[in-house]
């Protein structure tokens, strides 16, 4: 396990959150629970360019007739962020927030990297609930839904 995997390690063992490496590679999974939706976090240690990677997954996939409102919704969601920012694969439909740090230069610690952990898991799950709503039956547009959160 290299040096920033074993910060990480060390954040959320910290927090006694349980995690696990994925086989291979130098990333860290685990799920957390939010207000309303449950998914599966990764944060991904980079030792060549010395940068932590924290991506929260939204549990779902978004159809392709509704990923133009998604695109609307999570541009005018990243537009506000100061720490951040969703991402969308246009292809599949992933939805995703990230994070990151870099390290180059500095020594990362369990308290830097929690951070931006917890930066990650709270932007999440403050707008997943406005993107499961895109989903559904809430005929809201991406703008009043945006609205409603950020009030």
């Amino acid at each position: 396990m290299g040096a920033r995997l074993t910060v990480i390690d060390e954040a959320l063992q910290r927090r006694g959150w349980p995690h696990e490496q994925m086989p291979g590679r130098d990333v860290i999974t685990f799920p957390f629970q939010g207000d309303d939706e449950r998914w599966v976090v990764y944060a991904e240690a980079r030792e060549d360019d010395e940068r932590v990677l924290v991506y929260s997954v939204v549990p779902f996939n978004v159809p392709r007739e509704r990923r133009a409102a998604v695109a609307e919704y999570i541009t005018r969601a990243n537009y506000g962020l100061h720490i951040g920012n969703f991402e969308l694969d246009l292809d599949d439909g992933e939805v995703r927030f990230k994070t990151s740090l870099d390290g180059k230069g500095i020594g990362l610690s369990p308290e830097l990297v929690d951070r931006v952990i917890v930066l990650n898991l709270h932007a999440t799950n403050r707008y997943v609930g406005g993107l499961a709503a895109l989903m559904g039956d809430d005929e809201a547009s991406p703008a009043q839904l945006i609205e409603r959160i950020e009030v």
